[in-house]
């Protein structure tokens, strides 16, 4: 069967890489890794076969690219300035989200227990929910965009629902 083939391909041109990368993911095992591939790895058209650019993209990049990118620490290190007391707790955010992988809202509940979805970001209370950081998460490109930084009560406020 040809899917089989490119299945097989893939396998054997990204096994060293994957398992360098399963040592590196806490939560997941090489079994778990290699069953998602095998699952979700080839998108099959029954009418014409395997496509070419058949490997879903989602588990491509997790063996490639490792860990979540996250965009505008600027944006952090203006807000510890500000507050001091929030330095060692944004820097441990910062730390989760650069050595994780997170495929979906769930798994991140797994590390960020507190975090919320709400109108399309995610919302996590940072420094014993003394803090608010708001950020747009691109689960497909390991993208975390950080909108905002805010204390609890310009949170409560509200004005940065209207920032979109």
């Amino acid at each position: 069967c040809q899917w089989m083939q490119y299945c097989n391909i893939f396998m054997q041109r990204a096994m060293p890489l994957f398992k360098m990368r399963c040592a590196l993911l806490h939560k997941r095992s090489f079994a778990q890794l290699t069953q998602l591939v095998m699952r979700d790895g080839v998108r099959r058209d029954d009418q014409h076969g395997p496509h070419k650019s058949s490997f879903n993209t989602q588990y491509t990049n997790l063996v490639y690219n490792g860990t979540m990118h996250v965009i505008a620490k600027p944006a952090l290190v203006e807000f510890w300035e500000r507050f001091p007391d929030a330095e060692s707790s944004l820097k441990a955010w910062y730390h989760t989200m650069e050595s994780e992988i997170f495929i979906n809202f769930n798994d991140l509940r797994e590390t960020f227990a507190s975090a919320d979805y709400v109108d399309g970001l995610t919302v996590f209370n940072i420094g014993g929910n003394k803090y608010r950081l708001i950020a747009a998460i691109h689960y497909n490109r390991y993208k975390v965009f950080i909108r905002a930084v805010l204390t609890h009560g310009e949170y409560d406020y509200g004005h940065w629902k209207k920032r979109k």
